[in-house]
């Protein structure tokens, strides 16, 4: 059965999904485990602008697969405790700054930006426009740009464990639009985010605004902004 725009909800709901290569599990955990194995070295360069009585904002820069360096801000909050940290995505237009309220005042969140994409994510060799970036290395899995920004966001969870080890255990993903694919990707494997010194394991809960287009639209998908962030980590 395949699915076509208009259907009603039930039609949809019996669409199955297609098979699976047979190395499809294999390749994913094989990335993931290639992205675990990586230092992040995170640097805190200046604090941002941004700064307020509430929370504090820092720039900073982190290493990706491949030697990629990526960009971010941290923000924490002025007074109190670090209870929990969250690591934010963004849309295929990127990000240019942190994003001012988020409702989660004792969380250390981390905004990072996917290889290739505006401000903190521009790459050499990766294009920063949606329409050529979402298809750079298409020809291959392994090459697939795609599969770079799902590293991105795992070695931006050791990113913020670094820079907050008190958070470890207890970290969270918020993603939008491109950031809700993507995340998607990573929560599709069940995987589990990285091991506390407590030696236990926890899983990275996600929050994914995804949309789905069944008309033109001159972005990668339409714009959504999120709504869950306080519920995500509670």
């Amino acid at each position: 059965m395949t699915a076509v725009a208009g259907d009603p909800l039930r039609a949809l709901l019996e669409v199955d999904a297609p098979e699976p290569p047979a190395d499809f599990e294999s390749f994913w955990r094989e990335l993931y485990a290639r992205s675990r194995a990586i230092d992040p070295a995170v640097a805190v360069v200046a604090r941002a602008a941004g700064s307020g009585s509430d929370r504090v904002v820092s720039d900073v820069t982190f290493t990706s697969l491949d030697g990629v360096r990526l960009g971010g801000w941290l923000s924490l909050p002025a007074r109190g405790p670090v209870e929990r940290g969250l690591v934010v995505g963004h849309g295929y237009s990127g990000r240019g700054r942190p994003d001012p309220e988020l409702g989660v005042e004792d969380a250390a969140v981390l905004f990072f930006c996917a290889r290739g994409l505006p401000t903190r994510g521009l790459h050499p060799g990766i294009p920063d426009h949606m329409d050529l970036h979402v298809l750079h290395g298409i020809s291959a899995r392994e090459t697939y740009v795609h599969g770079g920004c799902v590293a991105d966001l795992w070695c931006a969870v050791s990113a913020l464990q670094q820079l907050v080890p008190e958070a470890a255990g207890r970290i969270a993903y918020l993603g939008a639009s491109f950031g809700g694919g993507i995340g998607a990707l990573v929560e599709r494997q069940r995987l589990r985010a990285h091991r506390p010194a407590d030696g236990q394991q926890h899983q990275l809960r996600s929050c994914l605004m995804i949309s789905v287009m069944v008309t033109p639209s001159f972005s990668s998908t339409s714009t959504t902004s999120p709504r869950a962030t306080k519920r995500l980590l509670t």
